[in-house]
């Protein structure tokens, strides 16, 4: 049987147990997860034997297009328990959860999948690439010079890109999430009147840099977020033994850089799928941002 999660404490027990089993995520995400996400999130969950053997967890996201703050949601968390693989569970309930989507009125849902090739059986197709930009710690001060002495790099993004909206619950809990890492999440200039955001976190010897999102000027943005990363490193001892920073961004936003140090390369894409055929947004000017 296919349902919706009733949000019960016995389905956030088997939901959680299964999320442990199958995924590799620490203690205090999964404490925060089941804490703060699941309450909001609508889950789907497939039952045998009154069991919970799998899910497909939404979690709500919000977009601007055309002036109107439009929900959505990022399908994260397709599990299925080892026993009862390779019976198309997950295709089934993919389809259970997008014709309640559907239904609900909502325009598209993506996603960051582990197999392009079976979302694609199931109706998703390319939507955005994230390329990974490295550069050495030592470069970084190098790197901030270089962007506030060259008019090129302070270009408009000139496309009409679809952004994220967040409100002040959503940054209220992105602030949560990255926290449970050991995270920050930033807005630049400041939190009143934001023109972008990002998150940094720690992996390891490596500072990775998330939500990378400019709404306008990707020079000033860039340069923001390399003088807030080297005072970081000179005032926060939590960030310690850094060796390297690690960028996570669109290929849309990388090629409006032009930086002489570091490496490139293609990191993994996003995919989505249109629920609602009438709907006349255009999928390929949607600028998705790398969630922790």
């Amino acid at each position: 049987m296919i349902r919706l999660s009733d949000k019960s404490e016995r389905d956030r027990k088997e939901l959680r147990k299964l999320w442990e089993t199958c995924f590799d995520d620490t203690d205090a995400f999964v404490d925060y997860y089941f804490s703060e996400n699941f309450p909001m999130n609508e889950i789907v969950v497939m039952e045998e034997s009154g069991n919970i053997i799998g899910m497909v967890h939404l979690n709500p996201y919000f977009f601007e297009i055309d002036g109107q703050r439009v929900k959505t949601y990022f399908i994260v968390g397709v599990a299925v328990h080892e026993a009862y693989r390779r019976r198309k569970c997950a295709f089934r309930m993919l389809e259970y959860a997008c014709n309640w989507m559907r239904k609900e009125g909502v325009p598209f849902t993506y996603l960051w999948p582990a197999d392009r090739r079976y979302y694609s059986s199931s109706g998703f197709a390319d939507v955005s690439r994230i390329v990974q930009y490295r550069i050495a710690i030592q470069d970084l001060e190098g790197l901030l010079s270089f962007c506030e002495g060259r008019n090129n790099v302070t270009d408009l993004i000139q496309e009409e890109f679809i952004y994220p909206n967040y409100s002040s619950d959503d940054i209220n809990r992105i602030h949560a999430e990255l926290s449970s890492e050991s995270g920050i999440f930033a807005t630049f200039p400041d939190e009143e009147a934001p023109e972008g955001y990002f998150s940094l976190c720690q992996n390891k010897d490596v500072l990775e840099v998330h939500h990378m999102v400019p709404f306008i000027d990707v020079g000033a943005y860039f340069s923001f977020l390399l003088s807030y990363i080297c005072q970081l490193q000179r005032k926060e001892e939590r960030f310690t033994g850094i060796k390297e920073v690690c960028f996570y961004m669109d290929s849309r936003l990388w090629k409006h850089l032009s930086f002489p140090i570091g490496n490139v390369k293609e990191d993994h894409v996003y995919m989505i799928k249109k629920l609602d055929e009438t709907c006349n947004i255009d999928l390929t000017k949607i600028l998705f941002t790398e969630i922790v």
